[in-house]
């Protein structure tokens, strides 16, 4: 689970967000882009920025 102000990989989307918030009951992260300029979205599908897809 993100903290909030951490920078997350949107793996579904490709993109960085900046975490916002977190449900635990559905799983899902409320981010919004790096800068906090633009429209919040949601992801269930993400890993901690700094690390690369395949590592444990």
């Amino acid at each position: 689970m993100p903290v909030p102000g951490v920078l997350v990989k949107d793996t579904a989307r490709g993109r960085l967000g900046k975490a916002i918030a977190w449900d635990g009951d559905t799983g899902m992260v409320t981010l919004v882009p790096p800068d906090g300029d633009g429209q919040q979205w949601e992801t269930d599908a993400f890993r901690p920025a700094n690390e690369r897809a395949g590592q444990p």
